[in-house]
């Protein structure tokens, strides 16, 4: 059953593993990227409904993909993760149309919980319209 689709954006092989297992778990169809390039790529081929990406990949920062991605009229929910919980960070996710931002680690059932919000959000917003 595919309730819904899913980019993994994380340069760190255990938790892509995790949450890409997690995510399958409940249902969803998940793609995995380890860094930005990579995402760029499936983004662009591939609309997801929702992505989680960290913000420090290997070769762009996550925030800077997003500024690339939101104008140019993706509308895919944006959730965005790092181990640096800095108001910087938070407020640079939020202006630039971020859904949320979480930090690391986290509870999986709390991913689990926003990716769901994520998903309402994306269908209400596609049955408004």
């Amino acid at each position: 059953m595919d309730q819904g689709k899913i980019l993994i954006t994380e340069d760190e092989e255990s938790l892509r593993f995790v949450l890409q297992k997690a995510l399958e778990t409940e249902g969803y169809w998940v793609q995995i990227a380890a860094n930005g390039a990579t995402a760029r790529r499936l983004i662009n081929d591939t609309h997801f409904d929702v992505s989680l990406m960290d913000i420090k990949l290997p070769d762009i920062d996550g925030l800077e993909l997003l500024k690339e991605l939101k104008p140019a009229g993706v509308e895919t929910a944006m959730i965005l993760m790092t181990a640096q919980n800095t108001m910087r960070n938070a407020i640079g996710a939020m202006k630039n149309g971020a859904f949320e931002y979480i930090t690391k680690p986290f509870d999986l059932d709390e991913v689990l919980v926003l990716v769901k919000r994520a998903m309402d959000s994306r269908k209400l917003t596609r049955d408004f319209r």
